[in-house]
Formats: C-alpha cells, structure tokens, sequence
C-alpha cells in the first residue's frame, strides 16, 4: 500500500476518533493485535470525513459521516 504521509494532516478539531473504540472493532473483524492505532485525517471534504488509520506497518482508510447536522444535499454515506 502506498504511504500518503504527505496528504494527510492532524485530525481537526472536533472529528477526533475514538481510537479506543475503533481499536476494539478492528482487533474483533481483523488480524490488527494489540497495536496502536495512529489517526492522521485527509484535510479535503467535509461531507464525509476521511481518516488514515496506521496500525503497525499497516495503512486503512476510514470514512464517516460528519458529526452533527448534515447538508440535504450531501452525499449519503449510509449506502455506501
């Protein structure tokens, strides 16, 4: 998997993960262990917000939907 250190950025205010939670669904669907999960977020989008997931030398991508209201317009992340 390529690396994409150079387009992700801290995670912004107020769309922090739980990485205690989310570590806890990935150990029960995936071979992860007990490492640490590092979150870095990718800065474009705010329909959906898009996460880089580290998890020893392993990369995943994490998308969500926003927190609180969403826009009528906005794509809907429940299909997908």
């Amino acid at each position: 998997m390529s690396h994409a250190t150079g387009e992700t950025r801290p995670v912004r205010k107020g769309e922090k993960v739980d990485t205690v939670r989310l570590g806890s669904f990935l150990r029960s669907e995936l071979d992860v262990g007990p490492r640490e999960i590092e979150v870095e977020q990718f800065p474009s989008g705010s329909s959906n917000l898009t996460y880089l997931l580290r998890i020893g030398p392993d990369e995943y991508v994490l998308r969500r939907p926003p927190f609180g209201n969403v826009v009528a317009t906005a794509h809907d992340m429940g299909r997908e």
